[in-house]
C-alpha cells in the first residue's frame, strides 16, 4: 500500500510517499507499519506510546474521509496530512 506524505510528515520522511505492507489494513495497523519503515515520524508525527498521530497530523482516505476503525484498501489513498487551523 502507497502512502502518500504532505506537510511535516513529508520533510520528515525525505518523500512524498512510502510503501507499507498489506493490501488492507486498519489505521493503527498502518501507523505500526509507518512507525517500523520510517521512524523519524515517530515522536512529531506518530505517538509512541499511542501509536496514533500526533495533532494535527491525521490520516484522511482520497484527501477527504477519515478513515475508521474498518479496514480501507490502497486503491483508497490513505495520506498523512498536518491540519492546522488558523484565524
Amino acid at each position: 500500500m502507497t502512502v502518500e506524505f504532505f506537510g511535516m510528515a513529508r520533510e520528515l520522511a525525505g518523500a512524498p510517499q512510502l510503501e507499507v505492507g498489506g493490501e488492507r489494513m486498519t489505521e493503527r495497523e498502518l501507523v505500526a507499519a509507518l512507525a517500523a519503515r520510517c521512524p523519524q515520524l515517530v515522536g512529531p508525527v506518530i505517538d509512541p506510546a499511542a501509536l496514533c498521530f500526533v495533532a494535527p497530523n491525521l490520516l484522511l482516505l482520497d484527501g477527504r474521509r477519515a478513515a475508521g476503525d474498518a479496514p480501507f484498501a490502497a486503491a483508497d489513498r490513505p495520506c498523512v496530512l498536518f491540519l492546522a487551523s488558523g484565524g
